[in-house]
């Protein structure tokens, strides 16, 4: 072998000794996040992990491929003018160092976004980068990034010093008997083999697909056999191809009428939008005080009451038993904008579009805040942390919040980390604020924090876990916040007559349950003691768009409903459409569907809700697709018309 290489051209023997160690190097990654993802494999045959594994070398490829053509390309060039291409070889290793110093940090940064959502990087990590003191903080104050930072500087020394040994070697007295005839089979070659990894396929129809992964029922393995820099530049140019490309599934006209026959809009006023409606109470108002808490990551696979054997969640089963409580009700997306604006507004998320922020977006909306101050309410938003994240300020005060209580607000000694304050002490703050309300009813909306990297439980003060692991802890902390908050806030004089209703911004990835239910599935929970006092349990499909509804319907208000949600305890949805960044979701009692890059999926839903069994497509299915699709476009038509409030 090595009398064969030394025949060679030295750059291109330059060029396989980098490309083998590029191989080595992304295949070395990918065995690292097996190795940290161990408890993914009981279900998972050992041939179907063999086969993710050699996929992702397909993948890998792929990406050193695109790295290294360039740097063979200029070798081949230079040959063709008899030039000593060692002269250049140490400006092209520069470049290779710098190339495959932001691939390895792609790498690295891969593993924990794999491990808070169970994909491969995509441009949705950049939706933070308007934030960049606050990008680093949340970086730089976890430190369960910190092996991983060290990984990629110790990486990027060994890969630099290791380029310089390859260079001299394959460069040092170079071969001088092979001529300029000889070498271009060889260069043309390499490049057609280059070229051929590209494509990762040699059929001539279509070139490697992330789609081509996806060879199993298993979410684990088909994201395994990835490459991250692969995932992120192709939802980055998917992203910038589709940034002015309107869904376009049905006309409009059509999609609005799937809408409406869904969701049982009878009467809608089109003046308005396609699903504005009136809805008249009978009766008068009751003036109840409403308090709103999203809790981060608060997956309904937490608690006891859906197969969580780890007692993480006390207060919320009790809750639970003594409330109005879901069982089927589902996050709008993945992120926290995501729940906050469809909890609070009735809309659902368009995939990878960031509402909050985008321009497109800034225009009014009504939703259940703006509903309540026309109301006489007095309507307050509390966070943990930066009002200036994900524009909460820029987007809620305009949208009927009269205060909006974060970070700034809190005494500096109280602020643990970059996600702000515990929240205990948000929780403690809301209890402050609201019992200083004279003479108006309130509503509270507030996002929790610390169920939340970067990890932090506050010190001196009563709660004592008892998980093992980090994360379990801070869902108990998290769990005890909640029962604190209702134990002060009880001995308040407006607790008699104020509707608590709990639910999460998004779910998380819980040990035993399928990404998908784990990530999306949440606790809802209406608890009010006095006003409701029996237990109730509604297993009818819901979701975030459909609080703005139900909580005007406990109020017995006449209200203008232009959202796309219904009130949970007056009608029945057959089906929820939320998305998971780019995927396209629909979800009902039973069954899950999805469409993730042209790939359709249509699953069943296992009785205890822990995994889903995919099979064919059914009459079900389609219908699923049917109104997903309606939904989606519907929602992009109203942002368009700006028809929003």
């Amino acid at each position: 072998m090595q009398k064969l290489l030394q025949k060679l051209p030295a750059p291109v023997r330059y060029i396989i000794f980098v490309y083998g160690i590029g191989m080595l190097i992304f295949s070395a990654f990918r065995i690292l996040l097996l190795s940290l993802h161990t408890s993914e494999l009981k279900e998972i045959p050992g041939l179907v992990i063999f086969h993710s594994l050699l996929m992702g070398l397909r993948f890998d490829a792929v990406i050193n491929g695109y790295l290294l053509i360039a740097p063979l390309f200029i070798f081949f060039l230079f040959s063709f003018f008899n030039t000593r291409t060692e002269r250049i070889a140490g400006i092209i290793s520069a470049f290779i160092v710098i190339e495959y110093t932001i691939s390895f940090f792609a790498h690295v940064a891969d593993i924990r976004w794999f491990g808070h959502g169970a994909a491969r990087l995509t441009v949705s990590i950049l939706q933070w980068t308007d934030t960049p003191g606050w990008m680093l903080k949340f970086i730089f104050q976890d430190i369960s990034n910190y092996p991983f930072l060290i990984l990629f500087f110790v990486l990027i020394y060994l890969f630099y010093r290791l380029i310089k040994k390859i260079r001299v070697a394959s460069f040092d007295g170079q071969n001088k008997e092979i001529s300029f005839v000889r070498s271009i089979p060889v260069y043309l070659v390499l490049l057609a083999l280059m070229f051929v990894g590209i494509r990762g396929r040699i059929a001539l129809k279509s070139p490697i697909r992330w789609g081509t992964a996806f060879f199993s029922p298993y979410n684990f393995t088909n994201q395994l056999g990835l490459n991250p820099v692969y995932t992120f530049i192709r939802s980055w140019l998917d992203k910038k191809e589709n940034k002015d490309v309107r869904y376009n599934f049905m006309s409009d006209i059509d999609a609005g009428k799937i809408v409406r026959r869904n969701l049982g809009i009878e009467n809608y006023d089109e003046s308005v939008s396609p699903v504005a409606r009136q809805v008249a109470s009978h009766g008068t108002a009751h003036n109840y005080n409403v308090v709103l808490v999203l809790m981060e990551s608060m997956s309904a696979k937490n608690m006891g009451h859906f197969g969580n054997p780890e007692n993480l969640t006390p207060v919320l089963d009790s809750l639970y038993d003594h409330s109005i409580s879901f069982t089927n009700f589902y996050s709008d997306g993945n992120h926290t904008f995501n729940g906050i604006y469809s909890s609070l507004y009735g809309f659902h998320s368009l995939p990878m579009v960031h509402h909050m922020k985008d321009l497109a977006h800034q225009q009014p909306y009504n939703g259940l805040p703006g509903t309540l101050l026309e109301n006489g309410y007095s309507t307050t938003f509390f966070t943990t942390h930066d009002e200036q994240f994900d524009n909460m300020a820029g987007f809620l005060l305009p949208n009927g919040f009269e205060n909006l209580i974060s970070e700034k607000d809190y005494d500096r000694k109280e602020v643990l980390s970059t996600l702000g304050v515990p929240d205990h002490v948000m929780f403690g703050r809301v209890i402050r604020e609201m019992s200083e309300i004279k003479k108006r009813p309130f509503f509270s909306a507030m996002i929790s924090g610390s169920n939340h990297e970067p990890l932090v439980i506050p010190e001196n003060i009563e709660f004592k876990a008892h998980a093992q692991g980090l994360e379990e802890q801070m869902v108990e902390y998290a769990d005890w916040a909640i029962g604190k908050f209702l134990k002060d806030a009880s001995a308040q004089p407006w607790f008699d007559s104020t509707i608590f209703v709990f639910t999460g911004d998004h779910g998380g990835l819980t040990p035993g349950f399928d990404n998908y239910l784990a990530f999306h599935h949440l606790p809802f929970i209406i608890y009010a003691p006095k006003i409701f006092p029996e237990p109730m349990q509604i297993h009818s499909v819901g979701g975030q768009a459909d609080i703005f509804a139900t909580v005007c319907g406990l109020l017995n208000l006449s209200y203008v409903n232009n959202s796309m949600g219904i009130d949970l305890l007056n009608a029945q949805r057959i089906f929820y459409p939320f998305n998971y960044d780019e995927e396209l979701c629909c979800v009902s009692t039973e069954n899950y569907f999805s469409i993730s890059h042209g790939h359709e999926r249509f699953y069943t839903l296992a009785a205890d809700k822990k995994s889903m069994i995919e099979v064919g497509k059914t009459s079900t299915s389609d219908s699923m697709k049917v109104f997903l699709e309606a939904a989606i476009q519907t929602t992009q038509r109203m942002i368009e018309e700006r028809k929003m409030k």
